[in-house]
């Protein structure tokens, strides 16, 4: 497992992104911690503008995998206006 300024790196499943913050929403297989997309999400508005394009790209290709839907996406009262910027980027993110 790398550890690298309190966050762990790692791509385990299709929904999961490098990044996670170790909380008690991570979860763990074996010795190897990970998230969900609502969490990885939710963690990189925080550190955003950082990763404005990452976020935008993840956002988009979750829209074209989930019948062009956000609705799964579960995001942190206090993320709210950004994420909804972001989701206007995604859908313009294709057709640029």
């Amino acid at each position: 497992m790398l550890i690298y300024k309190g966050y762990i790196v790692g791509n385990l499943y299709e929904d999961t992104i490098k990044v996670c913050s170790i909380d008690s929403k991570c979860q763990k297989d074996k010795d190897i911690y990970y998230t969900d997309f609502s969490k990885t999400i939710n963690d990189m508005i925080i550190e955003s503008p950082k990763y404005d394009q990452d976020i935008a790209e993840a956002l988009s290709n979750y829209y074209e995998r989930h019948n062009k839907s956000f609705e799964r996406i579960n995001i942190y009262p206090f993320n709210k206006s950004y994420f909804n910027e972001y989701c206007n980027w995604a859908l313009e993110y294709h057709e640029v």
